[in-house]
């Protein structure tokens, strides 16, 4: 729906980062990146706030915690005098994980947006020890935008995701029987690029980045889910509904079981994918980074991997019936897949080096091909693009075939 002058009242939205405060530089650094997404998003009802845990720890409490909650209490008092109660703060106090073995938030991001949402609709039983935020204020909140502590949120991008989620036919459905939402959307993903900062940091990003920055004319690409079957992937970033979310989500998993949880989330509360809104991410700096994150997915596409099978465990260790759709299951399988590629890549180049016949340079030649592909194929776009399309002699007409370069000198040629 058109939100060019104003968000509704009944559509109240809050952009959330959930983090983990290590430092009073890392709060002051994400509360100076909400100034930044309220002066680029500004409407009355659009709010602001950042989902805090400490760092995990030995113990419950750590010397330097108090020091970082009132750094963090002060900076977002500084923020509402100037831009009255449009920002908030939500902290969680760490929890005993006999698993772990440590001090830490509940079931970490994952549990602190379950948290967020029973908080946003009354309970009183979560473990945030910091709640800046009136009840009846948190009642009235219907959309929630979840952001990376490395997400930019660009300039308007907030009003046109809500004015999408507020179409009629996007409005989402919660079936019942099923306990998902079957029409509709729970979930809105826009897409996700990379921001031109990051992808300069070092040789590595600049090689591997890919297209970067907003570019609506080249990168906004179909999708094979969305455009098939009506359904696109949550990647973590994005908006939801959060009554649908709720009640989708609720009761699904067994503790310490899943903590990547995206590609989960979208399938159950249903994600669509947006193309023409764009958020940007960074990209890693360096192939540790790059590996770490990697790590982190594969270990939530495996951690979800039972979903796949026609029996699941519940919240209580339950067995019941597994309702996904065959799509959904396919999705989780097809990210089962990919994470496989890397380890079947290495285990290839062993046996062509060492017990398969023939020439191991052809074999191996092949592989650096498949896996460069990419690099190839964006350095041949971008080698394009640089090449000039002809000299300054080149002669163009105008529709009434004018003369428009290459005519005298006080010849006629038409403005932009």
């Amino acid at each position: 729906m058109e939100t060019a002058l104003a968000i509704p009242e009944n559509a109240k939205t809050i952009v959330v980062i959930p983090t983990i405060l290590t430092s009073e530089t890392v709060a002051a650094e994400l509360l100076e990146k909400l100034e930044i997404y309220q002066l680029a998003n500004k409407d009355e009802n659009i709010f602001f706030a950042l989902l805090g845990d400490f760092a995990d720890s030995p113990a419950e409490e750590m010397p330097n915690d108090s020091t970082i909650l009132e750094s963090a209490q002060l900076k977002i008092n500084a923020l509402n005098d100037l831009y009255p109660q449009k920002f908030y703060l939500f902290h969680r106090r760490r929890q005993w994980n006999e698993s772990e073995g440590k001090w830490m938030g509940w079931e970490r991001k994952r549990g602190k947006l379950e948290e967020f949402n029973s908080l946003l609709r009354g309970a009183e039983n979560t473990s945030f020890s910091v709640a800046t935020a009136e009840v009846s204020f948190l009642k009235q909140i219907k959309y929630v935008i979840t952001l990376d502590s490395d997400t930019q949120l660009p300039r308007d991008s907030a009003r046109k995701l809500i004015g999408i989620a507020e179409h009629p036919l996007n409005r989402p459905y919660f079936d019942e029987k099923l306990q998902r939402v079957t029409k509709g959307y729970g979930i809105l993903q826009p897409r996700i690029s990379i921001s031109l900062l990051s992808a300069s940091r070092s040789h590595f990003s600049k090689i591997l980045s890919g297209n970067k920055g907003i570019d609506p004319y080249t990168t906004a690409s179909s999708d094979i889910y969305q455009d098939l079957f009506a359904e696109g992937s949550f990647t973590g970033k994005g908006l939801y509904d959060v009554d649908a979310f709720a009640m989708s989500l609720k009761n699904r998993v067994m503790e310490n079981t899943v903590l990547s949880h995206d590609l989960f989330e979208g399938i159950y509360a249903r994600c669509g994918l947006v193309t023409d809104i764009e958020f940007l991410d960074d990209f890693p700096t360096h192939f540790d980074s790059f590996v770490q994150r990697s790590h982190r997915w594969v270990r939530g596409d495996w951690q979800i991997s039972d979903w796949i099978f026609p029996w699941i465990k519940n919240a209580k260790g339950e067995k019941q019936r597994n309702d996904l759709p065959l799509i959904s299951r396919w999705k989780i399988f097809d990210n089962l897949r990919r994470s496989l590629v890397a380890p079947a890549i290495f285990l290839w180049l062993l046996a062509v080096w060492t017990i398969i016949p023939g020439s191991p340079f052809l074999f191996t030649l092949f592989i650096l091909f498949e896996v460069g592909f990419p690099i190839y194929a964006n350095l041949q776009m971008n080698l394009s693009a640089a090449q000039p399309r002809g000299s300054s002699s080149d002669i163009r007409r105008s529709s009434c075939g004018r003369l428009i370069r290459g005519c005298p000198r006080g010849g006629w040629s038409p403005r932009a």
